[in-house]
């Protein structure tokens, strides 16, 4: 689930980044809380505008109870890692290989 919601997050252009993002279950419902970084240079205003087009995109999954987020200017850096995307990376290459031989 925690992968959706960046994918979810990070569709909107003007996210650059995730600096942080937790996802809690309870029952069947999700609650998310994350930081978003956004594009250097952008107005308080348009900031504010963002972070509720964000919200509004995660609140339309069904299984996201509510979301928290907070808004910060990138650090020119791409530090979020989807989970287990490693992962996937080595066994599409054990994949390849062996189509290869």
């Amino acid at each position: 689930m925690k992968n959706k919601v960046a994918e979810i997050i990070m569709k909107h252009p003007k996210v650059v980044d995730i600096h942080k993002l937790r996802v809690v279950q309870e029952g069947r419902q999700y609650h998310v809380e994350s930081y978003l970084e956004l594009e250097k240079g952008m107005s308080l205003a348009n900031a504010d505008d963002i972070k509720f087009e964000v919200e509004d995109m995660l609140l339309k999954d069904k299984d996201i109870d509510d979301a928290t987020l907070g808004v910060i200017e990138s650090d020119g850096k791409q530090d979020y890692q989807f989970k287990n995307q490693n992962k996937m990376r080595a066994s599409s290459l054990i994949f390849n290989c062996f189509q290869l031989v």
